[in-house]
């Protein structure tokens, strides 16, 4: 098609269901192309086992739940999204209300020039819920994200994998997100790794919210050619929690840093609890770090850890407060 291309479309005020367990194709050579897309007032789309939805286009959308009291996504099969601009495999908003969104298939998005995102769950007013249990590989120009929940108006962003994550991108890359102006949550038992050329941020897996909790139990690595690379990072406005009890490798240029948390007027805690952390860098290196501006500042390990930096400063467990009363390692 010259301008957009819809494979599949259920439009309803009420329910709309799209389900697919066969080829879901669409071109388009200006404009966005979508695959498998459902709009109303509760929204439900489903790839199933033996689905495949593939999408080629200026933009491109394999899976758009668009839904206002509900929205509701999930794939079993496989959903290739391939653009010059955006590429996104699952895309599942909610207006007013909750958004939800399962991974269990196989997910390639493809960005030449844009943002490459396996899968992302948006919510108003509601909560946010994302889950990858599949295969996500993401490639992106500007940055790529594995797996995303963004969650406004006070609602919980749940992002969690339990499935593999590569994300690649040329100038930021991160595995497994957690936004909201509420309570954010992430948390990995599976694989992901993130990694990028120059990215000012590349990052394993980042809650950001009011309050955050980011927890590995698995595998995380980060790395970044010539940027900076974190492993678990949890950043608050109250309290933020960043723990591993797993494996966290980082390998960065100017910095690296395997677990951290930041809060601004709350405690900030980061913690490996019998796990490995490495964390290796040209510039400065810490292994586990919290940092608390208005707070206090909790690091704690009882695995190992180690921090390698070359020709900066290395740390292997820092804790530090500017105008709180205690810090503590």
């Amino acid at each position: 098609a010259y301008g957009d291309a819809v494979s599949m479309h259920a439009i309803a005020a009420g329910n709309a269901t799209a389900t697919n367990s066969g080829m879901a194709y669409a071109y388009s050579s200006s404009g966005t192309a979508s695959g498998i897309v459902a709009s109303g007032d509760n929204a439900y789309a489903l790839n199933d086992v033996g689905g495949v939805a593939q999408v080629t286009g200026v933009y491109a959308i394999g899976m758009d739940v668009q839904g206002a009291s509900s929205a509701l996504g999930r794939n079993d099969g496989i959903i290739d999204a391939w653009a010059i601009y955006d590429a996104t495999g699952m895309n599942v908003v909610a207006s007013a209300g909750n958004a939800d969104l399962t991974q269990n298939g196989d997910i390639t998005a493809y960005s030449y020039a844009g943002v490459a995102t396996g899968g992302i769950a948006q919510s108003t007013g509601g909560d946010a819920n994302a889950h990858n249990a599949g295969t996500i590989k993401v490639d992106g120009f500007a940055f790529s994200v594995g797996v995303q929940a963004n969650a406004i108006g006070g609602g919980t962003a749940t992002a969690t994998n339990g499935g593999t994550i590569n994300a690649f991108g040329i100038h930021g890359a991160y595995g497994v997100v957690a936004l909201s102006d509420g309570d954010a949550v992430a948390g990995n038992t599976g694989n992901v790794s993130a990694s990028s050329i120059d990215g000012r941020r590349t990052c394993g897996m980042w809650a950001s919210g009011d309050t955050a909790n980011a927890s590995n139990s698995y595998n995380v690595t980060a790395n970044s050619t010539y940027g900076n690379a974190t492993g678990i990072t949890a950043t608050a406005y109250g309290d933020a929690i960043a723990s591993n009890s797993g494996v966290v490798d980082v390998d960065g240029y100017n910095a690296a840093t395997g677990v951290f948390a930041y809060s601004y007027a709350g405690h900030a805690t980061a913690e490996n609890n019998g796990g490995m952390v490495y964390a290796d860098a040209l510039g400065t290196a810490y292994g586990v770090s919290a940092f608390a501006v208005y707070g206090d500042a909790s690091a704690h390990n009882t695995g190992f850890v180690q921090a390698n930096a070359q020709f900066g400063v290395a740390v292997g467990v820092y804790a530090n407060t500017v105008y709180g009363n205690n810090a503590d390692v």
